[in-house]
């Protein structure tokens, strides 16, 4: 069949399946494989704040929120205020983070 040859599809099956490995094997973390997104950039970019980290990952700034807010709620990231500029910055709860970064 014309479809099953086309790249598009290929392409778009193959993301589903990455995206269904990541999931498991971020399934005993309690993350989303786009938690583990924004927390690898948080510690790639030290004192990140959410507008640049949205430009980064390519998301809304609506969706970075909720994001950050539920790592914030699981305490694997803390909001910090910059006292040099009005918006705060994120940085990890390194106890608890170590072992995600690895994956």
């Amino acid at each position: 069949m014309f479809l099953e040859k086309s790249l598009g599809y290929t392409i778009c099956t193959i993301a589903r399946k990455i995206h269904q490995n990541l999931t498991h094997k971020f399934s005993p973390y309690n993350i989303t494989p786009e938690q583990w997104v924004v927390l690898n950039q948080i510690h790639i970019n030290k004192n990140i704040s959410q507008k640049k980290l949205a430009d980064i990952i390519q998301k809304d700034p609506n969706n970075v929120k909720v994001l950050v807010d539920k790592l914030e709620q699981k305490e694997l990231i803390k909001r910090a205020s910059n006292p040099n500029d009005k918006r705060a910055f994120f940085y990890l709860q390194q106890i608890k983070v170590s072992s995600l970064l690895i994956l």
